[in-house]
């Protein structure tokens, strides 16, 4: 009983974590950039239940089957696929059309995103709209670019008056299974090494355009009626396990 409390408790964790998820990927859906997030949920380990008889004196036992002992999440995964992506005409927009993330330069180290929504600071330099550089093919920044300047489809950055070449963006791949975001923001880490893209794998960089998220709000609304349910059963299942540990108590020992 104490067991089936402790399993229906874990089950209760794990929805309530799942349901936070979904409230995040429904509210950043509008957030350029933004990577649905889902969950890596394993079951702690199962047990194998016997019944020890004693029949004649002489011990035995007999194989009940395996026991579970509830849920739990390892970590969290990123949606790979990309969103849709939507023209704003503004020249600092630039999104990735295909896989790959932007490098940023911050205070901790490289961050990786795919939010293409620029800005151009007083020194020309390119920046994220949280402030952070963003870096070119040779690890530095992008800059200074003029107010009128152009993003050919391979991540160069053009003078559009005098055509010269001022930079290339830097696109890296990345392992989705080994991304962590960074806070509440659009930029990620990641446990495994980043890849610089060569010329033949580079994805094509539209200027003009920004990512909007992937989230696919029809499958967390489903997501998020079945994780309610399942959270409502275990509410119910540690409730009962409750009542029946209280009759427990009170009841059975009264009658002995």
């Amino acid at each position: 009983m104490i067991r089936g409390l402790y399993t229906a408790g874990a089950g209760m964790l794990m929805n309530n974590q799942r349901m936070q998820n979904i409230d995040d990927n429904i509210e950043n859906q509008r957030t350029p950039g933004f990577l649905e997030v889902g969950e890596h949920v394993v079951s702690f380990p199962e047990h194998l239940a016997r019944r020890i008889d004693h029949p004649y004196g002489m011990p035995s036992t007999h194989n009940l089957g395996v026991l579970g002992t509830g849920v739990y999440i390892t970590d969290f995964a990123y949606k790979m696929s990309p969103g849709l992506l939507r023209e704003t005409g503004n020249a600092r927009d630039l999104a990735i059309n295909g896989n790959g993330f932007f490098v940023l330069n911050t205070p901790n180290g490289q961050t990786f995103t795919r939010n293409g929504h620029f800005m151009r600071d007083p020194g020309g330099f390119l920046r994220s709209v949280g402030g952070n550089p963003v870096l070119g093919v040779d690890n530095l920044p992008i800059g200074p670019v003029p107010e009128d300047f152009a993003v050919t489809a391979d991540g160069r950055v053009v003078d559009s008056s005098s055509g010269a070449v001022l930079g290339q963006l830097r696109v890296v791949a990345l392992q989705m299974d080994t991304l962590e975001r960074v806070g509440q923001t659009t930029m990620y880490t990641s446990r495994a090494p980043a890849v610089d893209l060569t010329e033949g794998d580079r994805p094509r960089i539209q200027q003009g355009f920004v990512e909007e998220s992937n989230v696919d709000i029809a499958g967390q609304m489903v997501k998020m009626i079945e994780t309610n349910r399942a959270f409502s059963m275990n509410q119910r299942m540690v409730q009962m396990s409750d009542q029946v540990l209280q009759r427990t108590v009170n009841e059975v020992g009264r009658i002995v």
